[in-house]
Order: C-alpha cells, then structure tokens, then sequence
C-alpha cells in the first residue's frame, strides 16, 4: 500500500508496510532516532491540522469578485469595501444579520453552513484516524526498544525459576519439572502478548506493558530460588493437605506413654496416697466438666468466654494430673493391667486453652468488626476445642475410676 503524505508544500510517498514494521529490525540507537523524528513528524501534523481549522474551517471567508478598479480582483470578505470606517455599520448581533434576510437567502445561509460543518468533521474524522495511527506508530517503537531489553531479562529470570524447580520437585521423574516448567514459560508468554498489545495500543505507556511480564515472574523466581536453599517442600501435595486438615485437628487426642515417665526416681514414692490422689483429680475433672458444660452450652457463652474467661483452674487440674500420672506410671511399672489403662489417658495440653491478651484482642477483632464469616469460624473452632477438652476429662475420670478399682 502506498501512502502519500502532504507536508508544507512538498509531496512525499511513503511504502506502509515498510513504515509500519521496520522498527522490529533496527537497534536501540535507530529506535531512539525514530521514536523523535516520528513525535516531531506528529507535533508538525498536529500544529498544520490545528492551524488549517483555524484559517479556513472555523473562520471561513466568501471570495467574492469586486467592480472597483483600485481594488484587488478577490477579496475575501464580500463585506469589506472602500467604505470610510465612519459609514461602515457595527453588527452587534449576527442573529439580527441573519434575520435580515430574506426567505430564501436564509436557505441558502443555512445550506453553505450545514455543507461546511459536513466537510470540516469528514476531515476532523480523517486527520483523527491518521493521528492515531502516528501514535500508534510511535508506540510501536517504544515498545520495540523496551522489548529487546526485556527478552535479554527473561533469560536471568527463566534461569531463577528453571534451577529452583528442579531442586525443589523431588517427586515425578524428569515430567514433573518439565510439566511445571511448561505452565510457568506459558503464564508468561500470555502475560507479555497482553503487556505488548496494552503497551501498543497506548492504553499503559510502553515500559509498563513491556515490562509486565518481568515484574511478574522476578518475585517468583526469588522466591523459587529461596525455596531451594531452605530445602522448601514447596510442591509436596502433603503439606497442603495437611495445612487443610489444620482446622480439623482439634478432634487430635495425643495420649500419654507411661514408658517415658516410668524411669523417674521419686524419693516420696512409697508415702504417697494414690487413693486420695486419684480421687482428688477425679473430683477435679468433675470440677473441670461443669465448667465446660456451661461454656459450650450456647454461643453466647462460647463468645464470653473467649473474651473474657481466665481458666486458671485447667492448668492447675493439668500439674495435679500429671504429677499423678508419673507417680503411677513409677509404681506401677511392671503391672500390665494398670499400665494398659495409662496409656489410655490423654494429654491436657492446658496451654492452648488460656485466654492471654494478645488472643483476647484478636478474639474481640474478630468476634465484632470480622463477625462474618471469620468470627463464626472463631466461635465454630473454639466450640469444638472445647468440645474436645470435655471429652478428654471424662476419659481422665473412667479411667482413674478404672486404676482405682484396680489399686
């Protein structure tokens, strides 16, 4: 396709494909050059655009031919003549003008401005679409320029994601890696075509949808590659499942092992009341029941509780318990019934439960500004942990009833 361009009074022919895609071809230096001769070019078309309206669209003149010898043959305005200024008449008002007239001139007044408005937005509409392209043009090359840096830059950063990968994947072969690899090189390159076509249209300037892609996958790769120091298990599917069943591990009981106990040496062994002792504890797991019983009995309750509820007493129930537990798992050693019913009691872990102030302030954030959905998870959770920890005491009460009966 051939485009003739009219600039000044010099007519020039310019090959559009070779204007178009040469700038894939040329170097920094010669994009730079091009990007300001092609602005320059755009500014020069603005300003001749801008100053034609001016001088013959907005403004226009009637050329009308004179009978006056000492006059110019045309003249541009029908109303200049050689009038004396004195006797020229001052219009106020072109509305009065245009009243003035009659009939029929006031059809043809009408039908000469509609006709010139018609030709100034075909060539408003024209010069608009050429504007455009010079634009487009120019953004072409910038775009260009910041390209032959970012394909040099997309080599250090593959290198950060390829090397990490196949530390990181341990599992799959040669396809594992190699599938990964795949997703990562294809999330990229649509993720340049999107930057490279936002970046030519002129919807983001240049450096930012050129550089889109590389601002995405730098993070990445860091993170890949110290992932791979720290020896991650980034892509082992049984962490994630695990971080899953997180919120479900409150129904976890970790039960005590009377063999990690047994070979403590207790000077007051053989004056110490087991009977009183069992009971005591038993009693205070009773104690310890009521307690939860009205804490889980609404979630009102439940909500008090977390903001407000110092349970003390389940830590001082958690030193009676297992100061008991080691004196019998001591005694009884070698008795296989009472050893069998030891390993049956569960661990208090009393810690979890205490309400500090820093749970207490996290509690209220939740429960009131984050009610839903996460204060209800909060309420849910604490619902079941407390669920949990009764369960727990009524098993500490079977079975020390159990040992008892035994003893």
């Amino acid at each position: 396709m051939i485009i003739f361009e009219l600039e000044g009074s010099e007519l020039k022919r310019t090959d559009e494909a070779l204007f178009k895609h040469n700038y894939q071809m040329k170097n920094l230096s010669e994009l730079s050059h091009s990007q300001d001769s092609l602005q320059k070019k755009l500014e020069r078309k603005k300003e001749n655009f801008v100053a034609g309206l001016n001088r013959s669209k907005y403004y226009r003149y009637e050329r009308k031919i004179t009978n006056y010898a000492d006059t110019s043959q045309l003249i541009r305005d029908s109303i200049i003549r050689h009038i004396p200024p004195e006797k020229l008449k001052v219009i106020e008002n072109l509305d009065s003008l245009y009243n003035s007239l009659n009939a029929g001139a006031k059809q043809r007044v009408l039908d000469m401005a509609t006709e010139y408005a018609q030709n100034s937005l075909k060539l408003i509409q024209t010069t608009k679409k050429d504007l455009y392209e010079r634009r487009k043009n120019i953004q072409k090359h910038k775009a260009a320029w910041h390209e032959k840096l970012t394909l040099s830059f997309a080599c250090l950063i593959f290198f950060f994601i390829g090397a990490p990968l196949g530390a990181i994947i341990r599992k799959g072969g040669f396809g594992m890696p190699f599938l990964v690899s795949i997703i990562f090189f294809l999330t990229y390159y649509v993720i340049t075509i999107t930057g490279k076509k936002l970046a030519q249209e002129g919807t983001w300037e240049a450096w930012q949808g050129m550089w889109l892609s590389s601002a995405f996958t730098l993070p990445l790769g860091i993170f890949l590659t110290y992932k791979a120091t720290t020896d991650s298990v980034l892509f082992d599917m049984d962490t994630y499942l695990e971080f899953i069943k997180r919120p479900f591990k409150v129904y976890d009981i970790k039960f005590k092992d009377p063999d990690l106990t047994f070979h403590k040496n207790i000077s007051n062994l053989e004056t110490y009341n087991f009977k009183e002792q069992i009971n005591f504890v038993i009693e205070f797991s009773e104690a310890i029941n009521k307690q939860l019983n009205k804490g889980i009995s609404s979630f009102k309750q439940i909500y008090l509780w977390l903001l407000f509820k110092d349970f003390s007493d389940l830590i001082e129930f958690e030193k009676n318990y297992n100061n008991l537990y080691e004196y019998l798992s001591v005694k009884y050693r070698n008795n296989i019934f009472i050893k069998n019913v030891l390993t049956k009691l569960p661990e208090i872990e009393a810690a979890k439960y205490q309400i500090t102030n820093k749970k207490k302030t996290a509690n209220w954030i939740f429960l009131t500004i984050l009610i839903v959905p996460v204060g209800l998870l909060v309420l849910f959770r604490s619902y079941l942990k407390l669920k949990v920890l009764k369960d727990k005491t009524n098993r500490i009460k079977k079975h020390l009833e159990e040992i008892n009966d035994l003893i």
